[in-house]
């Protein structure tokens, strides 16, 4: 690495005109934070040692704009100052197709109705992951559809553990040792689901998940994958899938008209099967994932993150 006050020396012992290109060498160490230039657009402080995220809740984003979105995205950033480097810039390709004063898939919508006139009715399902950003990757549970809404009572919605979906009971971040590790209660979660027995339409135990991992994509970790081998009692479903590859992480958030409306709503895409068909097998279980920035030559490679998912 140079060291900037030889440097210095021997470049003001020359010119004047030299401060000019210590000037602009100065700017570029402090780009790249005097490591690499290939570093993240948004990047964690791996000085930083454990910390427990809270769970931020859900909130209802219909009609606002992409700039009040991301001013919330950055309080929830704010929470944990010293776990960023530098100022956080929401990373373009994740969040530059949001449309201003568009409705969104709701909780209620994605998980109860389906595609029409309620779809956008209730808090937004993508402020799960937009308003929790230290959640790099989550769980996303196949539960969506299984509600007879014409058997609802009316006051569901009102509890606020209404068990739409898998929600994490427990975020832990430890950027020193690059690791992230999520722990979710699924018994509990079966529990709530018996509570509501009464109006569902599937009876069976929720196994399947996938991945939503647009967070870890706007920190620069672009590729990820699943570990079998560091897993316990989960595995990937998908016949296509090939676990010895690093896939690429393709989430973002755009306007699309999956929600059955002519406006539009905005949402996530795309479907990515290759990290959207996991399984339970049973409890206790573990999932382990790895993610680097840039395509690894082999999944041996070290990786940038690792995710550890504990489901009890």
């Amino acid at each position: 690495m140079l060291h900037i006050k030889s440097i210095t020396t021997r470049l003001l012992k020359k010119n004047s005109s030299a401060l000019i290109l210590l000037v602009v060498l100065q700017l570029q160490l402090n780009i790249f934070g005097c490591q690499s230039q290939t570093a993240p657009f948004n990047s964690l402080n791996n000085s930083c040692a454990e910390i427990e995220i809270p769970l931020n809740p859900v909130a209802c984003f219909n009609q606002q704009s992409k700039t009040q979105i991301i001013e919330q995205r950055k309080k929830a950033l704010a929470q944990f100052p010293q776990l960023i480097l530098g100022t956080y810039s929401a990373n373009p390709v994740v969040f530059d197709q949001i449309v201003d004063g568009k409705p969104w898939w709701s909780m209620e919508g994605s998980f109860v109705y389906g595609s029409g006139a309620r779809s956008t009715k209730g808090n937004s399902e993508e402020s799960r992951f937009i308003l929790n950003p230290f959640l790099l990757v989550a769980a996303n549970s196949w539960s969506t559809l299984i509600w007879d809404p014409d058997k609802m009572k009316g006051d569901e919605f009102a509890d606020s553990n209404f068990p739409f979906c898998y929600m994490p009971e427990r975020i832990v971040i430890n950027p020193k040792e690059r690791k992230l590790t999520v722990t979710y209660d699924i018994t509990a979660y079966h529990a709530r689901l018996l509570a509501y027995d009464y109006c569902r339409k599937e009876k069976s135990t929720i196994s399947d998940f996938g991945l939503t991992a647009y967070n870890a994509r706007d920190f620069g970790y672009r590729y990820i994958h699943f570990d079998p081998k560091g897993s316990i009692n989960v595995i990937n479903t998908d016949n296509e899938a090939n676990v010895d590859k690093a896939i690429e992480i393709k989430q973002f958030i755009h306007c699309g008209g999956s929600c059955g409306l002519l406006s539009g709503c905005n949402n996530m895409s795309p479907a990515q099967n290759e990290i959207d068909r996991l399984r339970l097998k049973g409890l206790p279980a573990t999932a382990s994932f790895t993610l680097w920035r840039q395509k690894p030559a082999d999944i041996s490679d070290k990786e940038d993150f690792k995710v550890v998912f504990q489901f009890k």
